[in-house]
Order: structure tokens, then sequence, then C-alpha cells
């Protein structure tokens, strides 16, 4: 695998107050959050972790905002919309998160793609340190 260097990592274009996320005991990340359904029932059902999900996609995020709009505001929910390697490279302070899901589609099916698929990509194992 390749190795993961972090400086090679664009800066994203977003904002994530992480001093309003510390303030929780315990920081759950959701990678690839979609319409939001798990993030925002894992926030009402755990009021005592920050939950912040990100999801890249413009069309899954704004419906992901839509949702929201439809629930009493969760200051434990933090929705991030953009690129997860991007955002957790220059905004998640490391040994910060508890719990890390991935709700992530495999977009690459085929053997001879198998190095485009996200668990393979040398970002991983920075994930999991």
């Amino acid at each position: 695998m390749r190795s993961f260097d972090p400086r090679k990592v664009p800066q994203p274009d977003i904002s994530l107050n992480f001093s309003k996320v510390q303030h929780f005991a315990k920081i759950d990340l959701e990678i690839g959050c979609g319409v939001g359904l798990h993030a925002i029932k894992r926030a009402k059902s755990f009021g005592e972790r920050a939950i912040i999900a990100i999801e890249k996609t413009k069309e899954r995020f704004a419906k992901f905002e839509g949702r929201l709009r439809n629930h009493p505001v969760m200051t434990n929910l933090f929705p991030v919309h953009g690129e997860a390697a991007s955002v957790i490279t220059h905004f998640i302070p490391e040994q910060s998160l508890d719990s890390i899901f991935i709700l992530y589609p495999n977009p690459y099916p085929k053997l001879k793609q198998r190095n485009l698929r996200w668990h393979n990509r040398a970002f991983m194992r920075f994930l999991i340190d």
C-alpha cells in the first residue's frame, strides 16, 4: 500500500469549528452520511456524543440539510459537505475520535479497479491510526 502524506492533501473549502465538537466527551465520525438518516438517528439517541457527518456529493448533502430542517436543532450533530480525506486531515485532531462509521458504497466493482476503492487508499491506514 502507498504511504499517505497529509501535507499533499488539499485544504477543503469548508468550516468546522472543532472547539464546539471538543466539548463532548465522545466524538463519532460518519463518512459518506448520504441524506443523513443514520447521523440524525445517532445524534438523537446519543446526545452526549458529538456526531461529525461528512458527505461528498452535493445532491445528497442538500437532502441531508432538508431533512435537518424537519427535526429539532441537534447541537451534537455537525454536518459537513466535503471530501472526507481532506476534512479529516485538516480539521480532525489525531486520536480525537471514539468511533468511525464508513457508509460508503463500492463504486469500482471490477477487479482491475480495486486500487480505486476507498478502502484501498493510502488514507485508510492514516484513518485507522
